[in-house]
């Protein structure tokens, strides 16, 4: 899969989309195929380095929140496979065609929603 990874290149933060390794499900996570991802504020300072809060080192996937369809989810977890969700990630790593959520920062998106709104 490809994400928006900050790196270090020449000595300089730079953010590129780039080939990465695909998230693996757990039984905690859903796998969510990334229909939309929001930027904010926050993102441009993390992926600048200026951030006041938590800035994690390079390499990273940027980006916090993120809505699309769920891949992959472990049994009995309440979601399926086909499921469209919203969600918020406390670590980055929205800006990606994949990624792995944890249950309890995603919430079902409302029927009649398009993931980009």
């Amino acid at each position: 899969m490809h994400a928006y990874v900050v790196d270090l290149r020449d000595g300089s933060r730079a953010a590129i989309w780039e080939e990465v390794a695909d998230p693996a499900p757990s039984d905690a996570c859903v796998i969510v195929q990334v229909g939309a991802a929001a930027l904010a504020w926050s993102d441009i300072l993390q992926i600048e380095g200026t951030y006041a809060g938590v800035v994690p080192d390079p390499p990273f996937t940027c980006g916090h929140e993120f809505a699309g369809e769920i891949v992959s989810a472990p049994d009995g977890c309440g979601y399926s496979a086909g499921d469209r969700v919203f969600g918020f990630l406390a670590s980055p790593g929205a800006f990606a065609e994949y990624v792995e959520a944890p249950l309890s920062s995603i919430r079902p998106t409302p029927a009649g929603l398009p993931d980009v709104a």
